[in-house]
């Protein structure tokens, strides 16, 4: 698929199906059933003003809430005025719905500055009540932070952010080169070659977060997306945190895809930016031997498997592929390769599978990519799911139920952003201060942790709280 993906975050559809034992990262298909291919549809062309009409008409959809009295309409044009619309949308056009999710729907729009030219972006539109409920407002916050805060060519870009009482607005970089997912899919596994590549662009994606404070945590093919060129863009920064001193300061929640927790979150300890490497080799397996390496059908064995059983490398693979998958899957983060111990990034980028490659030339594009999509211009959506393409795009009323109270917990001060001023303040939600992050979230499902507890089949003992592999290590040859 393409940038619906990116936007959409741990709750996405995903075109090509994973299999079993990889149900919990998947989201069921939209509910739309495909168009007849005979049957022609008539293109509708929806301005950027009627999706979020709300702006101009809210105050009259919204009925007021009996605990306000007669001061309601007033609070309600107060709240209004506070989200009016900073930014022109005059010139922009709604063209299709690319991706959905259980939290935001995600258009391709494109803006016309002048006939013949076209900038195609994504609109990645979320329902405030939807994340007040399931306690997930705050992580909108952290992704408007995070993408505030990096500038790197292989991280999407934020381009505005802005919301009405009820929805939160990103429009971001559309990306149509598909998901790595998608491309390793119809290749069902990469050559070490390709492997090496793009891991390579990662690293440096990586390292350009922790530097500035952020640690990722949801590392998966699904979140990387590839341009027209075939290099990759890093998405999704719905689970990242701000934990400063370039990523080693620590956190403990639970929180990302079974299969790439690392042994620490699993087990609801402090962590920091290592668990992002753990997830690196995780990713470096499954495109070079098709499937990660805890693959199993049940989320609790395959958790239950990262902290207890040994990561064994398939005998196929090269010597120095298996030592370096050795070396990030430790299970004890402080011998982690990527650990202060074991040189940091710079120790990534040394070892013996990375040999001869030139990082600067990597972070200049100068080496070419080993796919390249095929598109036709900016807005082609070839490797966009069908699923999504042919939804109708609609723009749902206000909710006027909508308690007053709660429209105002649920607005930002100061959320509007308009241009690429990385320097600018980093913005604050209102109310987000008083959320707890989510325990563990899927698509389908929650495990429901008690906080500061791991799984109870996660509890038995382990050795020196962390079954290391570092005793199985093969030596590459030099």
């Amino acid at each position: 698929m393409g940038q619906c993906q990116a936007c959409i975050g741990s709750n996405n559809a995903s075109q090509t199906s994973r299999g079993a034992a990889d149900d919990l990262r998947e989201q069921s298909s939209p509910n739309s059933t495909p168009a007849n291919p005979k049957l022609r549809r008539k293109k509708k062309e929806i301005l950027m003003s009627d999706l979020v009409q709300e702006y101009q008409d809210y105050g009259n959809q919204v009925q007021s809430p009996k605990s306000d009295g007669e001061n309601g309409a007033d609070e309600i044009a107060e709240l209004q005025k506070l989200c009016s619309a900073e930014i022109n949308f005059d010139g922009f056009e709604i063209v299709k719905v690319i991706g959905r999710g259980s939290y935001a729907k995600v258009y391709l729009i494109k803006k016309c500055d002048q006939p013949g030219d076209q900038q195609y972006y994504a609109l990645k539109v979320l329902k405030k009540k939807d994340l007040y409920d399931k306690n997930l407002l705050h992580h909108t916050v952290q992704e408007k932070q995070v993408l505030l805060g990096v500038n790197h060519p292989f991280v999407v870009s934020l381009h505005y952010a802005f919301q009405s009482p009820e929805r939160i607005y990103f429009v971001l970089d559309f990306v149509n080169g598909g998901e790595l997912f998608y491309h390793l899919r119809k290749k069902v596994r990469f050559t070490e070659s390709q492997t090496r590549f793009y891991a390579a662009e990662l690293i440096l994606a990586l390292d350009h977060l922790h530097k500035m404070g952020f640690i990722y945590r949801d590392i998966k093919p699904e979140n990387i997306l590839l341009d027209s060129e075939g290099h990759l863009k890093l998405t999704d920064f719905g689970l990242s945190k701000s934990v400063g001193n370039e990523g080693l300061d620590q956190t403990n929640t639970l929180c990302g895809t079974a299969q790439y927790l690392a042994p620490e979150v699993i087990l609801r300890k402090r962590y920091n930016k290592m668990v992002d490497w753990w997830g690196l080799g995780i990713l470096i397996h499954e495109m070079a031997v098709g499937v990660p390496p805890f693959n199993q059908k049940s989320n609790m064995i395959v958790m239950n498997d990262i902290v207890h059983e040994p990561f064994v490398a398939r005998d196929w693979l090269s010597s120095e592929l298996q030592n370096l998958l050795y070396q990030l899957l430790e299970k004890n983060p402080a011998k982690r390769l990527g650990s202060v111990e074991s040189g940091g990034t710079d120790g990534i980028c040394s070892h013996l599978f990375f040999q001869g490659i030139d990082w600067e030339k990597v972070e200049n594009k100068e080496y070419p990519a080993p796919i390249k999509p095929k598109v036709k211009d900016g807005g082609d959506t070839k490797h966009i799911s069908k699923l999504f393409l042919q939804q109708e795009i609609k723009n749902t009323p206000a909710d006027s139920s909508m308690d007053m109270k709660l429209l105002k917990e649920m607005h930002f001060d100061d959320f509007t952003y308009a241009g690429s001023q990385h320097s600018q303040k980093l913005l604050q939600p209102s109310a987000a201060d008083n959320y707890k992050e989510e325990t563990f979230q899927t698509p389908k499902e929650t495990l429901g942790l008690l906080d500061g507890e791991a799984p109870l089949l996660l509890q038995k003992q382990v050795t020196s709280d962390f079954a290391s592999s570092a005793s199985a290590l093969p030596q590459p040859t030099q």
